[in-house]
């Protein structure tokens, strides 16, 4: 009776131990992260590609900040995260602006879905540009940043 208790406690201690390593806070990456965004094949921009900033702002396990798209070094369009999270390897970030050219509006929103570590991070998504009362498109691709 005696062994079955100790062996009962050991058990539940080690269960316990277990859950609290494995519960442990997500790191925090917070900071700038470059990379490139690819659009896949069977899209009107396949194989095009951009540069891809991330400016993260973390706040448990919520992200803030910007994506910033552009060619080469230059970043043309920062567009503001509206929905960022993260979970112990898995990232997903909705960012979405709407600017005006010409009284015309557009709406332009980036999805991107993948994993993290505390240096890199890659997945896919998909972009997609509305011209309310005109259409719009998507396209979707693969993406992949490095901390800087």
């Amino acid at each position: 009776m005696r062994i079955k208790r100790v062996l009962a406690t050991v058990v539940l201690v080690i269960g316990i131990f277990i859950a609290i390593i494995g519960c442990g806070p997500t790191p925090d990456i917070s900071g700038t992260w470059t990379g490139v965004l690819v659009f896949d094949q069977g899209t009107p921009l396949a194989g095009l590609s951009y540069t891809l900033t991330l400016n993260l702002t973390q706040q448990g396990n919520n992200l803030s900040g910007y994506v910033g798209l552009g060619f080469g070094p230059m970043v043309g369009l920062m567009i503001p995260i509206v929905s960022g999270t993260i979970t112990e390897n898995s990232i997903s970030i909705t960012a979405i602006n709407t600017a005006t050219v010409s009284d015309i509006s557009i709406i332009t929103t980036i999805n991107l879905d993948g994993d993290y570590s505390k240096t890199q991070m890659s997945g896919t998504g998909d972009y997609t540009y509305t011209f309310p009362g005109a259409g719009g498109g998507l396209q979707t691709f693969t993406w992949q940043a490095q901390s800087s």
